[in-house]
């Protein structure tokens, strides 16, 4: 009986493979002093940090009563 309204929205965030930086930085097995870092762009961001995450909000609107009300 109610209206359902859904919204779909976007928002930019952090990117949480490389934390912001871009750049994935990885070392090889034998490297046990961490003296070769080897980066990589990261493949979530395309290397800018950010991505865009989309969400969606789903609110039902009930029509009031006067009989009804509580309280």
């Amino acid at each position: 009986m109610g209206t359902e309204k859904r919204y779909i929205h976007k928002r930019i965030s952090i990117c949480r493979a490389c934390k912001g930086t871009g750049k994935i930085v990885t070392f090889d097995r034998l490297d046990i002093l961490r003296h070769n870092p080897k980066s990589f762009t990261c493949t979530q961001c395309g290397g800018t940090g950010r991505v865009v995450i989309y969400g969606e909000t789903s609110i039902t609107v009930e029509p009031f009563m006067e009989g009804n009300a509580n309280g």
